[in-house]
């Protein structure tokens, strides 16, 4: 059997809450003691999917619209985008970016959400029934909190965290275990020196049990957390104004110099946006593209602009953000070559 298009669901992680007490069981790395629905988080990741999905159909139609015939159609999207993708052949890079954008839009799910008698999302028999598929590995997970037991064998006799989302036996000091012992110190996202969002995971070989394992994306839970407490806000006019501020670039200098990054204001917009976060994992999965971080510069702006890598998810999530700030309801903002942020 066959999957015609990609699908995806949630793990209980985001549709459940813990007991008060982050019950952490026997053998077990990561608190598991799910008790309760927790309807609030799920709607926000299944919103947040559903934006991506957008996204990426009116990225695909206006970049379509930038490689017109017509000039007068495509205009402003072609030359915000030019910066980006216009390194060679801007018509042949931009169907690559269509094409890849395209695809993303057809995603479906979150399967399970409704329930059956099994269960909701990933209990459902609904995705239960996917694991016969001999490309569900196509399809995916999405995870608020890892779930590692500790398992011992030949290679590590003192136990090392395996993953129960994906069965997985994973090294010590994995990205996902690291989640779990940040979760418990220091326990909040802004004392972190090391912030990892997210961390997509996927087989390097396929044998044949593998192909009926999906890939997951897993967000960390102090992410998670923060995004909570501030109800997914995102684009706030707070945020536009320090965006838009006239000195927004001079006082980003002292956060470049900091972070070792070169930091234009467009970046606290990419910075804010949940929804950007959630697409740039997108095409690590295999079903859309199996794209790794490029190691020259992988996130940013200033990065992007001057790598204009296409197999780079963080490019692929900046022009969506690009497109968007230029078409969205309300106030639209357009980006300069440098990085500045303008109300159009």
């Amino acid at each position: 059997m066959a999957a015609d298009t990609v699908k995806w669901t949630l793990h209980k992680s985001c549709y459940m809450d813990l007991d008060d007490e982050h019950t952490v069981p026997e053998n077990y790395l990561s608190p598991n003691n799910y008790v309760k629905k927790n309807d609030e988080l799920a709607n926000a990741i299944n919103e947040t999917v559903h934006i991506v999905k957008a996204w990426a159909d009116r990225g695909a139609k206006k970049i379509d619209d930038s490689i017109s015939f017509n000039p007068l159609i495509g205009q402003a999207t072609k030359d915000a985008l030019k910066p980006l993708i216009g390194r060679g052949n801007y018509k042949d890079n931009a169907k690559d970016i269509r094409d890849k954008f395209k695809k993303l839009a057809t995603l479906e799910g979150p399967i399970g959400k409704d329930g059956d008698a099994r269960g909701r999302y990933e209990q459902s028999n609904a995705w239960k029934s996917l694991q016969e598929n001999n490309d569900h590995y196509l399809d995916f997970v999405i995870v608020c909190r890892p779930e590692l037991t500790i398992r011992k064998g030949d290679f590590n006799p003192l136990g090392a965290p395996y993953d129960m989302v994906r069965l997985t036996q994973l090294y010590k000091g994995a990205d996902l275990e690291v989640m779990i012992l940040q979760e418990k110190d220091p326990g909040k996202w802004d004392e972190l020196a090391q912030r990892l969002q997210a961390v997509t995971t996927r087989d390097r070989d396929l044998s044949e049990v593998r192909l009926h394992v999906a890939e997951t994306i897993t967000f960390h839970p102090l992410w998670i957390k923060t995004q909570m407490d501030k109800g997914f806000e995102g684009w706030t006019q707070e945020i536009f104004d320090q965006a838009t501020a006239a000195n927004a670039a001079e006082i980003l200098k002292e956060k470049s110099k900091k972070n070792q990054q070169d930091l234009r204001p467009v970046d606290i917009l990419l910075d804010a946006s949940f929804a950007r976060n959630m697409f740039h994992e997108m095409f690590h999965l295999t079903a859309f593209g199996r794209m790794s971080d490029d190691i020259a510069g992988a996130y940013w702006w200033a990065n992007n602009i001057e790598l204009q890598n296409r197999e780079n998810p963080d490019l692929l999530a900046i022009i969506a953000v690009v497109i968007e700030l230029l078409n969205r309801e309300g106030s639209q903002y357009k980006i300069s070559a440098d990085g500045t942020v303008s109300q159009r």
